[in-house]
């Protein structure tokens, strides 16, 4: 049986007032993760910890995100968007309040743990509230233009980062963000105004929603720790049976539920299943870069932090330039045009950055970057709009949600295996040299290398699976290309 619906107080009516809410979120949550990536060194050196510890500061971040997400994209759906949109900017602007006033590194992991409430608030219902607003045949326009919003967060991100830290303290990285955070709560209470709710009430499954959280949470611990200390050691040997108890009891009320969190049984249209898998591909091939690039740049090919941060802004420039136009150009044209062209162009560039060595010139890896970038800006604004197309009206925040949670999920997954690769292949080589009796700053540097040469290569090869899988949506239209005949 559908559900009812009844309108009370609808979402204003200007789409184009909706975007603009809707990106400041994107500023909001994108400038972070773009300042975050360049600060880990700095973050690292303030509270004396190696790069996998300090890898907590993200994966603290996700845990909560991914945990989260999928439960309210299930409110938003059932409930309404707007408070929870608003909520959002609240909590993730007390969280960078909070993160700046710390003094011990559990201090900053509590803030950064806030800041994924706040995140998954604004991200769940992100994709949702531009789907509701605009016709489908503008919604690849209105996405392109997001994910354009989403490279310029992440493009003035490192590179305020970089300039910020080369002259202040870290702290001034986080609270400088509050305005906006609080610019957008302001302009989401009073432009926001209306919402559409369901008339039936659905119960939350509160167990459903804790298994399907500790499942997410286990399984990001299993890999963080796995990648680090290996995956034979006591803590992700433990992860693993919880986690397997966590998915089970999930799985259990999922099939009990009558609006389950996740919804399996979308899974059975193929475009949405195969576009979810591709989003996931996608991310994973490059997901090692935020790790290992920003720490490779700084301390082996000796780059400052501005340096570094304008190779990292030069990646996402690209995409902010290009994704809007991707975005315009897939409400006419079939999809799998770009998502196989992307991940092409995104496994090319990955590779070419493998072969960079210690003589390369920034401008030189900013090329590289942005050859990446540009693969990156094709595949997003075009799978978004095959996902959130694929799902019923009342379903868009549970697939707006899946979108958000697999993305991080993706990344995160995308760290563990760059960094256990660069770890392994670094210990390797080091032990090497010290048989062979060459130990020095230089061989460390070497060995450095080469760990970062196999990360980012590990990761290409997702890529190129994503290449393979691009296949599957060949025969997929959207009504704007049926109605124009392509």
């Amino acid at each position: 049986m559908s559900p009812s619906y009844i309108k009370s107080r609808d979402i204003s009516t200007n789409k184009w007032v909706v975007l603009t809410i809707v990106s400041l979120g994107t500023i909001l949550t994108t400038l972070d993760g773009g300042m975050v990536q360049v600060g880990y060194p700095a973050l690292a050196k303030a509270f004396n910890l190696d790069p996998s510890d300090i890898l907590w500061v993200t994966v603290s971040f996700w845990i909560t995100s991914v945990g989260l997400m999928l439960t309210l994209g299930w409110i938003g759906d059932v409930a309404g968007r707007k408070n929870m949109f608003v909520l959002g900017f609240l909590i993730f602007s007390i969280a960078l309040i909070s993160a700046s006033l710390s003094q011990y590194f559990w201090q900053l992991i509590v803030s950064r743990i806030l800041q994924g409430v706040g995140s998954a608030l604004l991200l769940s219902n992100l994709n949702a509230l531009i789907t509701t607003a605009f016709p489908e045949e503008e919604r690849g326009t209105a996405i392109g233009i997001s994910g354009g919003v989403v490279g310029v967060g992440l493009t003035v991100g490192p590179l305020a980062a970089g300039m910020l830290l080369d002259m202040f303290d870290w702290r001034v990285m986080m609270y400088s963000k509050v305005p906006i955070g609080v610019l957008g709560a302001i302009l989401g209470w009073y432009y926001l105004r209306k919402d559409t709710v369901i008339r039936r009430k659905y119960r939350i499954d509160l167990l459903g929603a804790l298994a399907l959280f500790g499942s997410m949470a286990t399984f990001l611990i299993f890999i963080n720790k796995g990648g680090k200390d290996g995956f034979n050691t006591s803590i992700p040997l433990i992860m693993v049976p919880l986690c397997i108890i966590f998915l089970t009891l999930y799985i259990r009320s999922e099939f009990r539920s009558l609006r389950p969190i996740f919804e399996l049984q979308l899974f059975n249209n193929s475009y949405y299943s195969i576009g979810v898998l591709l989003h996931f591909c996608h991310y994973l091939a490059h997901g090692g870069l935020v790790l290992i690039g920003p720490f490779y740049m700084i301390n082996s090919l000796g780059y400052s932090y501005a340096t570094t941060g304008f190779v990292i802004a030069c990646f996402y420039l690209t995409r902010s330039f290009l994704a809007p136009i991707a975005g315009k150009l897939s409400d006419h044209f079939s999809p799998f045009l770009f998502t196989m062209m992307g991940n092409l162009l995104l496994g090319t560039g990955i590779i070419w950055i493998s072969f960079l060595d210690l003589n390369t010139s920034p401008f030189k890896f900013a090329i590289a970057m942005s050859v990446a970038s540009s693969g990156v800006a094709l595949v997003e604004p075009v799978l978004t709009s095959v996902i959130m197309g694929s799902v019923p009206k009342d379903r868009i925040g549970t697939a707006s949600a899946v979108i958000g949670a697999g993305r991080q999920l993706a990344f995160a997954v995308g760290i563990a295996i760059a960094g256990a690769v660069f770890s392994t292949t670094q210990r390797m080589h080091l032990n090497s040299y010290i048989v062979e009796g060459r130990e020095s700053i230089t061989t460390v540097t070497e060995a450095s290398t080469i760990g970062f040469r196999y990360s980012v290569i590990a990761g290409s090869i997702f890529a190129f699976i994503a290449v393979i899988l691009s296949i599957r949506l060949s025969g997929y239209t959207s009504h704007a290309s049926k109605r124009i005949g392509n």
